[in-house]
Parts: structure tokens; C-alpha cells; sequence
């Protein structure tokens, strides 16, 4: 929801709001895929964002995976990076925003 203590001088959403959602996002659609996967264990190591327009109203983000990638991490032996992409649109459905946060999976020690 669209907040006066998240806009920035421009009147429109404050860039770093938006990469928390990113990441939120990320980190909720990840966390909920580990939940199937006993014994690999993610931790964000970076995040990058891309700004597309003025971000005003309210602002929806979505994150998914592919099949592939969960077959990789139950096939899991030692570390894998994984990039995973958010897209943030606003009310209209425009771009305002992506993110890509990269991720660090490993085994869990037995």
C-alpha cells in the first residue's frame, strides 16, 4: 500500500520500498519452496534491482520457479547459486520495477 513515509521527493515510491518488496517476495516464494526440501538450506548473498517508471499506488509482486529448478536442488550435493526474478507492477499492470536476487543453497550439515 501506497504510504507517505515510502515516497521519495518525486511524490512516487521510494526505490529502496521496492527492493524490499523484491526481495520479500523472493525470500517468501524461496522459503516456501524449502519447505518440500528436507536438508538444503538458502541464504540471499545479493540483490539487484531495475527501475522502469514511477511506482504510485499500490504495488503487486510476483516470483515464481520452474519445475527445473526445484529438480536441481533436490539433486543438490554441495553449494548452488540460483538468480530468482520479482516483478513489481502497479494497478494498470505497467513494469515498475524488477528484481533479481541471487541465492546460496547448500546441504545441511547431518
Amino acid at each position: 500500500m501506497d504510504r507517505p513515509w515510502l515516497r521519495n521527493p518525486f511524490s512516487s515510491i521510494h526505490a529502496i520500498a521496492l527492493a524490499n518488496l523484491g526481495e520479500l517476495c523472493s525470500g517468501l516464494a524461496t522459503m516456501s519452496m524449502l519447505q518440500t526440501l528436507k536438508g538444503v538450506k538458502g541464504i540471499p548473498i545479493r540483490v539487484d534491482c531495475s527501475y522502469k517508471k514511477k511506482a504510485r499506488g499500490k504495488i503487486t509482486s510476483k516470483c515464481s520457479f520452474k519445475e527445473q529448478t526445484l529438480e536441481q536442488l533436490k539433486k543438490l550435493d554441495d553449494t548452488m547459486e540460483l538468480k530468482v526474478d520479482t516483478e513489481m507492477r502497479d494497478t494498470h499492470g505497467d513494469l515498475v520495477a524488477t528484481c533479481t536476487v541471487t541465492w546460496t543453497f547448500k546441504r545441511k550439515k547431518a
